[in-house]
């Protein structure tokens, strides 16, 4: 806090806050630096309800997508998404065929957006996030990204789109990838299309 003095008195003291995201956190030096400093740290803290979680891991059509040094974006399809218990975090499981463009842009600005639909009724969400890691899909998470993909399959079905349109697409193997929530949009066309979740 800064106080300043003027000659018709003292100064309210004025806090100053600073967004950072989470790369900025996990930098120890530039965090040391800033308290040294003694500047107030603040940080988005998104969660995602049990409700919005249980929608988001029901086999929806959901894309990962991210941009370049240039703002252009890049794109791909995501087989199933997990959200993690503390609701602050999601996995996106995505073909290791597709993940090339994603990860390159993922490792130079973290900038991550996720986006849901159910094709039956087109509910939709958008997630946006901070990147935080990235592994190899483990097998035994095989039978539940499967899962999803398979549901995802039986909505489209729903609006006659048949199983052998998406036999060839390719689901496994996936790599996860690990993001931080940091705001949720509702997408479902309509008058509320947009709109900031809390």
């Amino acid at each position: 806090m800064d106080n300043e003095r003027s000659g018709t008195g003292v100064r309210p003291p004025t806090l100053k806050l600073y967004y950072i995201d989470l790369k900025s956190f996990l930098s120890a030096p530039a965090l040391a630096l800033r308290l040294r400093r003694g500047l107030a740290l603040y940080s988005a803290n998104f969660m995602i309800a049990q409700q919005l979680a249980d929608f988001l891991q029901e086999g929806l059509s959901t894309y990962i997508a991210s941009r370049n040094e240039r703002l252009e974006p890049n794109a791909a399809r995501v087989t199933a998404l997990v959200v993690e218990p503390d609701g602050q975090h999601v996995v996106a499981f995505v073909p290791v065929v597709a993940g090339g463009p994603i990860m390159r842009d993922l490792r130079a600005n973290g900038q991550v957006a996720l986006v849901s639909a159910r094709p039956p009724d087109e509910r939709g969400c958008q997630v946006k996030g901070v990147f935080i890691e990235a592994r190899e899909a483990r097998d035994d998470e095989r039978p539940m990204v499967i899962d999803q993909w398979e549901r995802f399959r039986d909505k489209l079905a729903m609006i006659g789109l048949p199983r052998v349109t998406t036999d060839a697409w390719v689901t496994w193997p996936c790599l996860a990838i690990r993001l931080r929530v940091q705001a949720l949009f509702d997408q479902t066309p309509g008058p509320g299309a947009g709109a900031r979740l809390t």
